[in-house]
C-alpha cells in the first residue's frame, strides 16, 4: 500500500469487512501485512453505510491528513485498535525484497491463533501480465495460507482493475485461486462504489459457513453465482 492513500474509501471497505469477520468469528488480533511503497480526489464515504459510521468517520479524517510518513503511524494504529476493538499488529517495513518480506510474514503468521491476517499490496492480485512491487503473487498467498493455523483467517486487498469489471475480475482470479487450490476456501466481497474487491481465505469449514451466514445477516449483499467462488456484491444500505 502508498501510505499517501491511508484512510481512503477502499481502506473504509476494507478495514469494514475486516470489522465484519473479527466480530462474527470473535477474532483477537489483526495482523496487518501493509506491503509499504514509495508514494486526489474526494471520494463519497456516504455511500457505505453499511461500515459503522465511527470507522468511516475517522478513515475520512485520517485521509485528509495525509500521513505518508512510517513515524507517523502509531497513532493510527492505535485509533484503529480500539475502533476495531482488537490488537493490531503492523508490518511497517518497506516491500522491497520479496523473498526476505515474506519469510518474515510467514514467521509471524505461524505462531498466530484466532486472528485476521490482512495482506494490503497496492492494487492486489498479479495480474496476467507483468508483476510489480504493487501485487502479491498468488504462489506468496498460498505460502502464507499454509502456514495459517485454522482458527486464522487471511484477507487480500484487491483495487478495481481499469478496463475490468468486478466481475470479470473475479473470474480472473477465480480462475488462478483454482489453479492454486484455493477457490473451495475463498470468500469474495466486492463493491462497485469504492472500486475494491475483499477475498478472504478460511481453512476451517465452519469459520466458512459462518462468515457466509453473518454477510447474509447484513441484509447489504447479494450472493452472486457462476464465478466458482463464494461471491457477495454490496447492492443495498442498512441505513
Amino acid at each position: 500500500m502508498k501510505l499517501q492513500w491511508l484512510g481512503d474509501i477502499k481502506d473504509a471497505f476494507k478495514f469494514g469487512v475486516c470489522l465484519s469477520v473479527i466480530e462474527c468469528l470473535k477474532l483477537k488480533k489483526l495482523l496487518w501485512v501493509m506491503m509499504l511503497t514509495e508514494n486526489g480526489n474526494e471520494e463519497p464515504y456516504e455511500a457505505l453505510h453499511c461500515v459503522p459510521k465511527d470507522l468511516r468517520s475517522y478513515l475520512y479524517e485520517l485521509r485528509y491528513k495525509r500521513v505518508i510518513k512510517k513515524e507517523e503511524l502509531k497513532e493510527p494504529v492505535s485509533k484503529l485498535e480500539n475502533i476495531l476493538s482488537i490488537n493490531i499488529n503492523a508490518i511497517e517495513d518497506d516491500f522491497t525484497d520479496r523473498k526476505t518480506y515474506f519469510k518474515n510474514v510467514k514467521d509471524e503468521v505461524k505462531n498466530l491463533e484466532n486472528s485476521l491476517i490482512l495482506l494490503d499490496p497496492d492494487t492486489g492480485f498479479e495480474p496476467n501480465s507483468k508483476v510489480g512491487r504493487q501485487h502479491v503473487k498468488y504462489e506468496e498467498v498460498k505460502d502464507i495460507f499454509a502456514h495459517m493455523k485454522n482458527s486464522s483467517v487471511l484477507a487480500v486487498f484487491q483495487h478495481w482493475r481499469q478496463g475490468q469489471t468486478d466481475e470479470q475480475i473475479i473470474a480472473e482470479i477465480a480462475g488462478r485461486l483454482k489453479e492454486n487450490n484455493l477457490d473451495k476456501c475463498t470468500v469474495c466481497l466486492y463493491t462497485s462504489k469504492a472500486q475494491v474487491l475483499m477475498f478472504l481465505f478460511l481453512k476451517n469449514k465452519a469459520f466458512i459457513e459462518r462468515v457466509i451466514q453473518c454477510i447474509r445477516a447484513t441484509g447489504c449483499f447479494e450472493e452472486k453465482k457462476g464465478f466458482g467462488i463464494k461471491s457477495f456484491e454490496l447492492v443495498a444500505q442498512s441505513g
